[in-house]
This record gives C-alpha cells, sequence and structure tokens, in this order.
C-alpha cells in the first residue's frame, strides 16, 4: 500500500498547507480519503497524475473536505475520462452533496455515491480491501475510515475530525498506520466542543499510541504552541508519501 498527502491542513489558519486529503494506493485499487485539497493539481504537483481514484470517501459535509470534489469532475471530463469515481459517504453528507453536485456540476458528470448510514459502523469489500466507516465525534456526522488490504495483511486508520474518542484504540490498534487529526493546542483541549469538536496533538497521540506509525494531520497554525515531549511521530505535511 502507498499513500500520498495531497494535503494535510485543517480548516481555520492551515498556513502553508492545502486542505486535508490523502491518496491510498492498493494494486490497481486507488481510493482517496476526503477531497479538501484541489485533487487534479496536488496528483500532478507529485507527479502521479495517472493514479485517478476509482473511489472517493467523504467523511462529512464540511467545505475543507469535500471542496476539491467538483472541479475534480470537470478535469476529468476535460481529460477525455467518462469513468467518475464513486463515492462513499454517509447519509447526511450524501444528501448535502447532491444538492451542491445540483448547483455546480451539470447532470452527465454527477457520480454514484453509496450511502452509510449516519452513527452507525458498516463495512464493504472491493475486491482485496476491506473498508469499515468508522462514526467519530463532529459537530456533523463524521465517518472515520479503515481501510485493510487483506492480500499483505496491511491496514491505515483515518479519525477525520473529531474529539478525542477513548474507544476508538480498538480499531486503531489493529492498524500499521494511524492518521489522527490534530487541530487544537493542548490548552484548548477543555473548549474542544465549543472549537468545533477536535482534537490537540496530546490527544491523537493518545489515540495512536500504541499504532506502529503516528501521523497528526489536518494540522493548523495553532497545532503545536506548545512542544510535544517524545518524537515517535510524524506531523504530515504536503506531498507526504508514506509505504505500508
Amino acid at each position: 500500500m502507498d499513500i500520498f498527502v495531497l494535503g494535510s491542513g485543517g480548516a481555520v489558519l492551515p498556513g502553508h498547507r492545502f486542505f486535508t486529503s490523502i491518496l491510498v494506493r492498493s494494486g490497481d485499487i486507488n481510493v482517496l480519503i476526503d477531497a479538501g485539497s484541489p485533487i487534479s493539481k496536488r496528483l500532478y504537483d507529485l507527479g502521479i497524475e495517472k493514479l485517478l481514484p476509482q473511489y472517493v470517501f467523504l467523511s462529512h459535509y464540511h467545505i475543507d473536505h469535500v471542496e476539491g470534489i467538483f472541479t475534480y469532475l470537470y478535469d476529468l471530463e476535460a481529460r477525455g475520462i467518462k469513468n467518475m469515481p464513486i463515492i462513499l459517504t454517509n447519509e447526511s453528507t450524501a444528501s448535502k452533496l447532491k444538492v451542491a453536485l445540483g448547483v455546480f456540476v451539470k447532470p452527465s458528470l454527477h457520480p454514484e455515491i453509496i450511502v452509510f448510514k449516519d452513527k452507525s459502523e458498516e463495512e464493504i469489500r472491493i475486491n482485496h480491501l476491506k473498508i469499515k466507516f468508522i462514526p467519530v465525534r463532529h459537530s456533523v456526522p463524521t465517518h472515520g475510515i479503515v481501510i485493510k488490504d487483506v492480500s499483505v495483511d496491511k491496514s491505515i486508520f483515518y479519525s477525520s475530525d473529531t474529539l478525542y474518542i477513548q474507544e476508538l484504540s480498538s480499531y486503531i490498534d489493529k492498524c500499521d498506520t494511524g492518521f489522527h487529526e490534530a487541530t487544537l493546542p493542548i490548552e484548548l483541549e477543555e473548549k474542544a466542543v465549543e472549537y468545533g469538536y477536535h482534537s490537540s496533538p496530546r490527544q491523537a497521540l493518545l489515540a495512536l499510541s500504541k499504532c506502529k506509525r503516528k501521523i497528526l494531520i489536518h494540522l493548523t497554525t495553532l497545532s503545536f504552541k506548545n512542544p510535544i515531549g517524545h518524537k515517535d511521530y510524524i506531523a504530515a505535511e504536503d506531498g507526504l508519501v508514506l509505504k505500508i
């Protein structure tokens, strides 16, 4: 499995980062996790423009996680590509996405949308991939995701935007690589609900404590106001490439 971080920033004060978006390649299947960044541009920037995602997982309907999908559909048309990616998302996101597609995208480019229930855990199989959707705690219905390549017994976890949830450890601990959001500075942990249901780097590392590779994402210019004592983690940067 190969992982390409197209964008690593949060919605507010992302600094030099694009909004969060991750491409996972496993064999001949490419899955895009969230679409906050301008997808075609970022694929070109990284020299992987031929790795077109067949599936796009949208964790929730906030602009910094979905805005890239609309122009991407037109980019595909301009390149003569007729097969639009299949969207994987929850009911709440799907309903809002359909409205936005109706406004911004012509009907011939509307993608197929596979919908799973809000606040429920569900799993699908795509060839050699097991993909599990896990409800998390954010200000709108939101899911994290686990992608497991059963052919090599490797898996990754992505939290999306969420409060720190101790129960997520039951999923994260089994994964080789974990991405957890780290939006807030440590001093705002007690106001996490007030500031949009997010986590701090300290909380993210607590959630990832048993994960082999710990990666902080959805970072802002505020995330690291207080230093963290240990460094057995990666603070994601745009363009980060990983192999598991």
